[in-house]
């Protein structure tokens, strides 16, 4: 029998699938429970990331199996409370509540940079004079969904003005045991952009970034006084900008993360099993050498209402599919489109290919555009 590892996040799929490659028999929980992730194994979809929810399937979970392991992943780590109620039930596999406190805080976690000599951009408490040269970040949020321009966010939000920067946005994925941490690879990150209604929302990723040699050395030194520093385990992200030819951090995701999608492949045994033996203070195992090809994601979100037809054709290049009779609404993730190519511009022309494809297949073919919630007959061919 493979052990027994549940997994929860908003889409809990990647790490189902990198927990099967490393032997275990996992239960996702997550807010989609997508036929993608249910072939993998026993998927459990919630309603909401509340502290209800959650700790019923995990009460219901623990009446089968007794104590279980658990890894949290995206919208788990941003609730410290639920967090620390959660391992009361069962083993976590992950940094402690104490740590998501701190990584989430803006205070203690500005702070940490500044007692380690780590840059960031400029950030303040104190509503500036000139809006348009600041964003307004609300904490304890993740993807972006809490990023608004400086003159953009609602008047009863509570959070902090950070300095507006140009370029692009990029992560730096390590694993960690504790004591020593290893660099996964560096990523740029890209989000909805000026026309959506959430500009600054997670939306691709590739597993590549313009960095000199230095800069790398650079974020590697930032990785290794936070990790000495706070005692960090398993897989981390760190977010940042380059200004002026250094490194400015912007948060600490203190969890797997998306780019795991790109790294998985290089470790035998999956980045999640990677992740437990550096929660329990093992060494970090062999790493195989990175691939000459670039690889990235793309997030498809619904430009209008829909609802998913038992006809569809799901592309191999497509992850994260919703079952039949899914109803998706405007704005909320359809699918992830995925692929690899051999540099970073035809890397983001293909993902916008295929982004491109699956809008036309479901919003813009003859008969396919929906109206509420009546659909016509559709999805008869393959894309």
């Amino acid at each position: 029998m493979r052990p027994l590892l549940v997994v929860i996040g908003q889409s809990a799929r990647m790490l189902a699938k990198s927990a099967a490659r490393g032997g275990f028999q996992p239960i996702a929980i997550d807010l989609f429970a997508d036929s993608d992730t249910r072939e993998i194994g026993r998927c459990i979809a919630l309603s909401s990331l509340e502290e209800k929810p959650v700790l019923r399937a995990l009460t219901k979970i623990a009446a089968q199996n007794g104590r279980f392991p658990l890894v949290y992943g995206s919208g788990i780590d941003t609730r410290p409370d639920l967090v620390e109620k959660i391992s009361d039930l069962i083993d976590l596999i992950g940094n402690p509540p104490s740590i998501l406190r701190m990584m989430h805080n803006p205070a203690s976690f500005f702070g940490l940079l500044d007692s380690l000599a780590i840059p960031y951009p400029e950030t303040r408490v104190a509503r500036p004079e000139d809006l348009k040269e600041w964003l307004f970040k609300i904490p304890f949020t993740e993807g972006g969904r809490g990023v608004r321009s400086g003159s953009g966010h609602p008047e009863d939000a509570k959070g902090y003005y950070q300095k507006r920067l140009a370029g692009p946005a990029m992560s730096v994925l390590f694993l960690a045991n504790r004591r020593d941490a290893r660099i996964l690879g560096f990523n740029t990150q890209w989000s909805m952009g000026p026309n959506a209604a959430a500009p600054y929302r997670f939306s691709g990723i590739m597993n590549s970034a313009e960095l000199t040699v230095s800069q790398q050395r650079q974020l590697g030194e930032y990785v290794s006084r936070l990790v000495d520093s706070v005692s960090l385990a398993g897989l981390n992200s760190l977010d940042f900008l380059v200004e002026d030819g250094d490194c400015k951090v912007l948060e600490l995701n203190p969890r797997p993360g998306t780019s795991l999608m790109l790294h998985d492949h290089r470790y035998p045994r999956g980045l999640l099993s990677e992740h437990i033996n550096g929660v329990k203070g093992f060494k970090m195992g062999r790493q195989v050498p990175e691939s000459p090809r670039y690889q990235g994601l793309e997030i498809v979100f619904a430009d209008q209402p829909c609802l998913v037809d038992p006809k569809v054709r799901w592309p191999d290049w497509t992850v994260d599919r919703p079952i039949a009779g899914t109803r998706i609404a405007t704005g909320e993730p359809l699918c992830t489109v995925t692929a690899a190519a051999a540099s970073g511009g035809a890397l983001r022309g293909l993902l916008m290919q295929r982004k491109q494809r699956i809008h036309d297949h479901f919003f813009r073919t003859a008969g396919s555009i929906c109206d509420g919630l009546a659909v016509k007959e559709r999805y008869n061919t393959a894309f």
